[in-house]
């Protein structure tokens, strides 16, 4: 992770499972409550931040911030690929075994173009997912000579270098919002290929 200035990170965990010998860059940060939630003080530039738990029986879930990216779990060894996240956490214990529901994602896109200098352009994704939680695929999103400028999203996800984003998705109706501009002047916009979860018709506004 990579800061312009100085701020306050929110960690895994909570007032009763506390992280533990969290280091950044080979050197030993303080943890701090910070509303609700432990919480390191990161100076400008680019961290490594690791750390660990320990408990005497292992919690049913532990807290993952809102602002956590892609997540990665492995229990007693064994990699979870589908991670249950609610807004209690991500879940550590075995889970009852319940009717699977078909994975199915149905994506709306409308965007904005604002004749402006440069040329900007806003993208709204309105995801419907039912099923599993699980990671999919977008794009590419947006036109050629258009540059990502803003990400803000409901859902954990990341832009990827071939213009696409990676989404973990979980059952229910999320919003990914994407401020994007110009390269240089503009006489025409071209609607990017549908793919990988992309619908063939979009919404445009100018």
């Amino acid at each position: 992770m990579a800061y312009a200035k100085e701020q306050w990170i929110p960690l895994p965990g909570d007032g009763e499972v506390w992280p533990r010998a969290v280091a950044t860059t080979g050197r030993d940060v303080s943890v701090v409550l910070r509303n609700g939630a432990p919480a390191i003080l990161l100076s400008p530039g680019r961290h490594d931040v690791r750390g660990g738990f320990a408990w005497d029986e292992r919690p049913a879930t532990l807290a993952v911030p809102r602002e956590s990216g892609l997540l990665s779990l492995t229990v007693d060894g064994q990699r979870i690929v589908l991670p249950r996240i609610s807004d209690q956490g991500v879940w550590l214990g075995r889970g009852e075994q319940v009717a699977k529901a078909r994975d199915t994602l149905v994506t709306n896109v409308y965007r904005r173009l604002d004749d402006d200098v440069p040329t900007r352009l806003l993208t709204v994704f309105e995801i419907d997912v039912a099923g599993t939680v699980r990671e999919e695929r977008m794009g590419p999103v947006l036109p050629e000579d258009f540059v990502p400028l803003s990400l803000a999203s409901e859902l954990p996800v990341q832009l990827s270098p071939d213009g696409g984003l990676r989404v973990q998705v979980r059952p229910g109706a999320w919003r990914v919002t994407l401020g994007a501009r110009a390269r240089g002047v503009v006489d025409r916009v071209t609607l990017p290929q549908p793919a990988n979860n992309l619908p063939d018709q979009e919404v445009w506004a100018y």
